[in-house]
Parts: structure tokens; sequence; C-alpha cells
């Protein structure tokens, strides 16, 4: 009685279970990993796999049987399983990438490829900003998206000096830019704040300061000093001009002309000449010797007394015994 009890839970299960295929000892449970006879249970599974099957009361069953028994080769060809269901890409040409999810019997097969250009760009080195010393070059753009380029130094366009040059003596800085790693810079005139543009140059002792290749001064000379007060330069003197008051300032005696306060005897000629008094100076025409009788020389007196001209000692008038 026991035994056709078991024998009718077995038919059961083989009416209830969809498509088996019964063999010695073992039963095809399509995609049931296994069944308990006794217990009346099915597990799932997700591929084909072999029950066996001991029918209880019939001779004794064989330990060894179970989930892969019968000494059969099981093993699924993947490749081949996911192409049979469309999964036929392992890779994609840029700018298109394998998508989706990949096969569930191999992870290597893909169903389809899409297109991703900002992703293809990046792969090739291509990037939409550069960091610190680096600009977008145009001249090598992704070809897939235009807006991804290859970066190259930043030319720094008009910064052209070193910070040694940008420092210079009379120069400043005025902004720098860095070109990969050389920071460049511009510069511009010292400003020299507090000190003075003269067009006449500082007083003496005066601070400088330079600014580019010009001298700044703390305090400016006047550019005329007024120093001159002729209108016109008397005759017989010696003039300079004066350009910024146009004026002209007595230097001297014009030559054949003597300073009558220093001339001949410490002064004594004033006594004989009337002079132009001009600022500092009293200038007279100094007589000619010649004209006057003295057109000797003591030499030519032969030993006889002489008298010596005043205005020139190298003339003389000889004296008759």
């Amino acid at each position: 009685m026991r035994n056709k009890a078991r024998i009718s839970l077995l038919t059961v299960l083989l009416l209830t279970a969809p498509a088996f295929a019964f063999e010695e000892n073992s039963l095809d449970l399509g995609r049931f990993d296994r069944v308990d006879l006794e217990a009346g249970l099915f597990s799932r599974g997700e591929g084909p796999r072999l029950a066996a099957v001991c029918f209880l009361g019939f001779g004794n069953c064989d330990t060894e049987a179970g989930y892969g028994g019968g000494g059969e080769d099981f093993t699924i060809d993947t490749a081949n399983q996911c192409k049979n269901e469309g999964y036929t890409i392992t890779s994609c040409e840029p700018p298109t990438y394998v998508s989706g999810a990949p096969c569930p019997y191999n992870d290597k097969y893909y169903a389809k490829c899409s297109e991703d250009k900002v992703r293809a760009c990046k792969d090739a080195g291509y990037v939409d900003s550069c960091g610190d010393g680096y600009v977008l070059d145009s001249a090598q753009s992704c070809p897939y998206d235009s807006s991804y380029k290859k970066c190259k130094c930043n030319p720094c366009d008009g910064y052209t000096y070193t910070y040694e040059q940008a420092t210079a003596d009379g120069y400043v800085t005025d902004g720098f830019c860095l070109s990969c790693n050389t920071t460049k810079y511009k510069r511009k005139n010292n400003p020299c704040a507090g000190f003075l543009t003269c067009e006449c140059g500082g007083q003496i002792g005066t601070q400088t300061c330079k600014s580019g290749s010009a001298t700044k001064y703390q305090v400016c000379k006047p550019c005329c000093e007024n120093r001159c007060s002729q209108t016109s330069c008397p005759a017989g003197y010696l003039c300079e001009l004066e350009t910024c008051s146009n004026k002209y300032c007595i230097i001297g005696c014009a030559i054949g002309y003597g300073d009558l306060e220093n001339y001949w005897n410490d002064g004594q000629l004033k006594c004989w000449l009337n002079g132009i008094s001009a600022g500092s100076y009293n200038c007279a025409e100094i007589p000619d010797c010649t004209k006057l009788g003295f057109s000797a020389n003591a030499n030519n007196c032969n030993g006889k007394k002489y008298l010596t001209c005043p205005f020139n000692c190298d003339y003389v008038f000889c004296l008759s015994d």
C-alpha cells in the first residue's frame, strides 16, 4: 500500500510538471533544479538541470544520485546562447559604445551600440576646459564634437617681460600671465607718487625717482632764474642772453675795453678815463698808445730815458738828452 502511494505521488508530479523527459533513474525537469519525491517539492533554477529519481521500494537508491548525477556534461556555450538571443556585440567604433544591460549568460556580449560623442572626445584626450597656464587650441578640435579641444600653453599676448625686466629701474609690474609653468609680465613706468616732472630739472640736492627713462624730482627748480636785467647788451661789454627772460647778463668788458675798477694800478685808470657803468662793471675803451705818441719800446731808446704808456706798458716814448 505504501509503495502504491509513492507511485501515485510520482504520477501526479509528472502530470503537473511541464515537458519532463524520463530516463533510467533520471528525470529531465527543464528549468527545475531538483525534485524531492518524498516531500513533493520542486526547486526552480536558471537553466536546464537533471534531477536524479529514485523510486522508493524498488531497489537500493544510489547515495551519489542527485543534482548533476548521471555522468553527463551539461556545460552551456554562453557565447552562442547570447548570440541566439540577440546579444551579438562585444565592441563598438567611436563615437559609439556598447549600451544597455549585458547578456545574462556572458557579460561580454551586448545587444546594441549607442552614440556618446562627449565620452569619445574625452577618451581621445580632448577637453572642454584647461588648467592654469593653458588654453584650448582651436587648431586641435575633437572630430566628434568641436567644443572639445586639446590644450596648449597660454601664449599670454602682451606679456613679454620676465620679472627681472618688469621690475628694472624705472618700471613696475602691470599684471602677469601663466604660460604653461612660466610666469610672464607686463610692465609700466614707475608712477613715482609724490615726485614731479620738472621741465628744467630739480633743485640741487632734491630727491629723485626714475619713471621709465625719465627722472622725476621732489622739488623742481625754476626754468627761468631771471638773473639778467639788461634789455640789450651795452657797447663795450660782453653779454650772455637769458633765453627764458629774453634779457642780457653782462659778463665782462669787450675786446679793446677795460674795467676801470680793476684795470691798471688797482683801478687808477678811472682817473684818466670815463667809463660806462653797467652792473658790477665799469668798462672804458682803452686808448691806442701809438696814437698818443707811445710808438717805441724800451729797447728802441738806446739807453735814453723814456715814458711808458699808461694803457699798455709795452709802448714807450723816448726822451731826448
